[in-house]
C-alpha cells in the first residue's frame, strides 16, 4: 500500500502545516487560515477539534480587535465635537460585541458621558454666541459714540457758529470756529 502510505505523508504534512499555522496565529484571518486547514483534513486525528479551536480563536481575535480599536478611539485626547465623534463611534463599535469584556457596561457609560458633553457643549455655544453678541453692541456703540463725536457734534457746532456769524455775534461766533480748530472751514471764518 504505497498509495496509502503516501496519502498518510500528504495528511500528516498537512496537518503540521495547520498545527504551524495555528501556533503562529495572531489575528482574527490567522486563525481562519488555520481552521480552513483543519477542515480540509476532515477526520485525521485531532483535525476537527482543532478546527473547532481555531474558529472560537478567530471570534475571540475579531472581538478583541473591536474592543481595542474602541479604546484607542477613546483614549485619542480630542476635546469638544471631535471627542464627541470619537465616543460615537467607539459606541458603535462596543454594541458589536456586548458579551465580550465591559463591552456592554462601558457603552452605557458613554451614553450617559456623551449626554453630559452634548449638553457642555450646547452651553459653550450659547457663551459664544452670547459674547459675540456683547462685542457687536459694544463695537456698534463705540461707532455710534465715535460718529457723535468726530461728525454729529462738530456739524452741530459748525452749523451754531455760522449762525452766531449770520446773526452779528462775532465774538461767539469767532469763539466756536477757533474751538473747531480744522474743521471743515472753520479757521477761514475765523479769518473772515
Amino acid at each position: 500500500d504505497i498509495r496509502f502510505q503516501a496519502e498518510q505523508q500528504q495528511l500528516e504534512a498537512a496537518y503540521t502545516k495547520a498545527l504551524t499555522a495555528k501556533r503562529a496565529a495572531k489575528s482574527e484571518q490567522d486563525f481562519r487560515l488555520a481552521a480552513q486547514q483543519f477542515l480540509l483534513l476532515k477526520d485525521y486525528k485531532d483535525a476537527a477539534g482543532f478546527a473547532e479551536q481555531c474558529q472560537l480563536q478567530a471570534e475571540q481575535a475579531r472581538q478583541e480587535s473591536i474592543w481595542l480599536a474602541a479604546q484607542q478611539l477613546l483614549n485619542r485626547g480630542y476635546t469638544g465635537q471631535q471627542q464627541l465623534s470619537c465616543m460615537e463611534k467607539a459606541r458603535e463599535k462596543l454594541l458589536q460585541i456586548p458579551q465580550y469584556k465591559n463591552a456592554q457596561d462601558q457603552a452605557s457609560q458613554l451614553d450617559a458621558q456623551m449626554q453630559e458633553l452634548k449638553k457642555q457643549l450646547r452651553l459653550a455655544a450659547k457663551k459664544r454666541k452670547r459674547t459675540a453678541v456683547i462685542t457687536f453692541s459694544v463695537i456698534a456703540a463705540c461707532i455710534i459714540i465715535g460718529i457723535a463725536l468726530y461728525i454729529t457734534i462738530p456739524l452741530v457746532q459748525y452749523n451754531n457758529a455760522a449762525a452766531s456769524l449770520e446773526a452779528g455775534q462775532y465774538d461767539e461766533a469767532i469763539a466756536a470756529f477757533t474751538q473747531l480748530g480744522d474743521y471743515r472751514d472753520a479757521s477761514e471764518q475765523v479769518i473772515a
